[in-house]
C-alpha cells in the first residue's frame, strides 16, 4: 500500500512538470524577422544579402576572428532579413535561429567571448581611430551581448565604417542583428532601435 501511495505521488509531481518550451518552426521564424515597414519611412529590401558579420580585417586579432566565426551557424539560418537605408551604403541585417536549452547556453556561451574577445581590440594610431568596443542596447531579451567597430580617420567628421554586433536570446530563439553604415552613414541608434523591434517579433510568433 505504501508503495503504491509513493507511487501516486510520484506521478502527480511528473504530471505537474511544466512541458519544455519548444523552438519555434522555421515557418515562424521567417515571419518574425524584420521588414523595412518596421523601420518605416526610407527603408527597403537590400538584395545584395550579405552573411557576414565583423570581417576577419575589422577583428584583427586571433581571438576576435575566432569568436565571431561562432556566429556563422547564425548566419547561415534561412530566416533572415536585409534592410537598407534608401540611397545609402548603411543598414541592418537580422538572422534567427530556434534552439533547445543546450543550443541556447552555446549561444550564450558564444555571445560572452565575442565581448570578452572582441571589446578591447585598439588599432588605433596618431591619424586613426580604429577599434572595438562593448555597446549597450537596453534590457532586450533573456540575455544580449553587443559590440561596435569604428573605423574613424582624422581627416573625415564621421567614421568611414562603422559597425554594431548584437545578439540575443527571445524565448526559445537566438537573432543575431548587424548594423552597418560605410561613408559617413552609419546610425549609431538604429541597432538599438532594431533589437527593440526584433525582441518583439519573436516574442510575438512564440505566443
Amino acid at each position: 500500500m505504501r508503495f503504491v501511495i509513493l507511487g501516486g505521488v510520484a506521478a502527480m509531481v511528473l504530471s505537474a512538470a511544466p512541458a519544455l518550451a519548444k523552438p519555434p518552426s522555421p515557418a515562424q521564424l521567417a515571419e518574425a524577422v524584420l521588414t523595412p515597414e518596421d523601420l518605416g519611412d526610407g527603408y527597403s529590401e537590400n538584395s545584395n544579402r550579405p552573411r557576414a558579420a565583423l570581417d576577419k580585417d575589422s577583428a584583427h586579432t586571433k581571438a576576435c576572428r575566432s569568436a565571431m566565426s561562432g556566429l556563422k551557424p547564425l548566419l547561415r539560418s534561412k530566416a533572415a532579413a536585409w534592410i537598407d537605408k534608401q540611397g545609402k551604403p548603411s543598414g541592418v541585417w537580422q538572422f534567427a535561429l530556434g534552439a533547445t536549452p543546450a543550443g541556447l547556453a552555446s549561444w550564450q556561451a558564444a555571445g560572452k567571448a565575442m565581448v570578452r574577445d572582441c571589446a578591447g581590440v585598439d588599432k588605433s594610431t596618431k591619424k586613426r581611430k580604429e577599434g572595438i568596443k562593448r555597446l549597450s542596447v537596453g534590457r532586450v531579451g533573456t540575455w544580449v551581448y553587443a559590440i561596435r567597430y569604428s573605423d574613424h580617420p582624422q581627416e573625415f567628421a564621421r567614421p568611414i565604417h562603422a559597425q554594431d554586433v548584437v545578439l540575443m536570446r527571445v524565448g526559445q530563439a537566438v537573432t543575431l542583428v548587424v548594423s552597418d553604415g560605410y561613408f559617413g552613414t552609419f546610425d549609431p541608434v538604429l541597432s538599438r532601435r532594431a533589437a527593440r523591434l526584433a525582441a518583439a517579433k519573436l516574442k510575438e510568433a512564440q505566443g
